[in-house]
């Protein structure tokens, strides 16, 4: 097992680098490498040679232990932040009905909330330094969702991602054009069939049997 993980431990650098890359700012690349370390060690453990490659096997379980580690390490909850974004949302429609900006006292009864829980909320999110000035009574437009991305979610979107695009090379071309084409370019079943030489009931037809075999290919992917 020593000798998995030392042969492998530039898979992780190599891994965490990657992920980095697509990250925010402020999330570590020594948090991701240990992470990284620990889904090696664990891909070493349970490796079962007749199964896979010991290569392919752990980088799912590397991925797999980053993304547990940006869930656990977020410094505020999922909820916290979808309740966060709906406020700011809620403030900026209310900012253009009124013509200025809210009170405090408007701005929870626009959100929703009563104006203690808007006030620790926002307190929250000061002290995890996500936004400038916990003390305000809004939230400005440089401090909008945007400002401050879910570094958990934004690295498992990727990663979705990337095993979508693994599944969709391994479709034969044509299956692989109209999944593209469709999903991708946005074209109608029709716009495709111009495209493609064929009639709108058979990219019907390729479309049904490509999201079959590439659910297949999803299904026979090692869990992260």
């Amino acid at each position: 097992m020593e000798d998995l993980i030392n042969s492998h431990a530039g898979l992780v650098a190599q891994i965490a680098t990657a992920i980095a890359g697509r990250l925010p700012r402020y999330v570590s690349q020594c948090d991701l490498v240990g992470w990284g370390t620990l889904g090696l060690i664990d891909a070493a453990r349970r490796f079962d040679p007749a199964k896979s490659s010991f290569t392919t096997f752990a980088k799912y379980r590397i991925r797999g232990a980053i993304l547990d580690g940006l869930r656990l390490e977020d410094p505020v909850s999922r909820y916290d932040r979808k309740l966060f974004q709906r406020a700011n949302r809620a403030i900026a429609q209310l900012s253009i009905n009124l013509g200025r900006q809210p009170d405090e006292d408007e701005a929870a009864l626009a959100i929703g909330l009563p104006l203690s829980e808007w006030q620790d909320l926002r307190t929250r999110f000061g002290r995890a330094g996500l936004i400038a000035d916990p003390t305000k009574p809004h939230v400005g437009s440089d401090q909008l969702p945007g400002g401050f991305p879910d570094a958990f979610e934004t690295a498992l979107c990727a990663e979705r991602r990337s095993m979508f695009d693994r599944a969709i090379a391994t479709l034969p071309r044509r299956y692989r054009a109209v999944i593209l084409l469709y999903y991708r370019c946005d074209l109608t079943m029709k716009e495709i069939g111009t495209r493609l030489g064929v009639n709108e009931s058979r990219v019907s037809q390729i479309h049904h049997a490509a999201l079959g075999r590439l659910m297949q290919e999803l299904g026979s992917q090692p869990d992260t």
